[in-house]
């Protein structure tokens, strides 16, 4: 099994930090795009397909640097393998509506070469702020990809109509859920000096 990991971020990183990540990635691209977290996905996707990358690949998995990754995700990648879906993020949210979280996203084949899917990707465009691109992309992802016909399903479900990534980090982790946001511990980390 291959796997191609490549890194596009809508930022800038120094020298110093890009060097560290020699020999870990296949591509590393740093350029501040204004399209946050989808416009990276658009380019790694067209990257990708681009070199030829998505020829012979059987998932392609769209991650955000939102998150710490605090312990293996193969659990949850054996899990979701025995269950029947199309695509797949490891959190169903209630958040505004029922939706798969964006900032860990697995799409099948049949999914990421499908012509529909390719022209959503190639139509995300620059937004204003962070609440248009999840009103605008993460929001209607779930539901565009379902009326097309495929199958979602998540690792987790979450309960209440509350962010569970910021409201819930601890019942994550009891549910065994590798990924922490940021932000949750930089709250704690602000706490805790207050």
């Amino acid at each position: 099994m291959l796997i191609r990991l490549y890194l596009l971020l809508d930022n800038y990183a120094d020298e110093q930090e890009q060097n560290k990540l020699k020999g870990l990635v296949d591509y590393v691209k740093f350029s501040t795009h204004g399209e946050y977290d989808f416009g990276s996905y658009k380019r790694g996707y067209y990257f990708a397909k681009n070199n030829g990358w998505l020829d012979n690949a059987n998932e392609l998995i769209f991650c955000n640097d939102s998150c710490f990754c605090i312990s293996s995700l193969i659990p949850i990648f054996e899990s979701m393998n025995k269950k029947t879906c199309d695509f797949w993020e490891i959190i169903k949210s209630h958040e505004i509506q029922d939706h798969l979280q964006s900032y860990f996203l697995v799409f099948k084949k049949d999914v990421f070469m499908y012509k529909k899917f390719i022209d959503w990707i190639g139509d995300i465009t620059h937004q204003d702020d962070v609440e248009n691109v999840i009103k605008n992309y993460e929001l209607p992802l779930t539901s565009f990809l379902e009326n097309i016909g495929f199958k979602s399903d998540a690792f987790y479900t979450a309960t209440g109509k509350r962010n569970p990534t910021t409201t819930k980090t601890l019942v994550l982790l009891k549910q065994h859920i590798p990924l922490v946001k940021k932000r949750f511990l930089y709250q704690e980390k602000r706490a805790k000096s207050l």
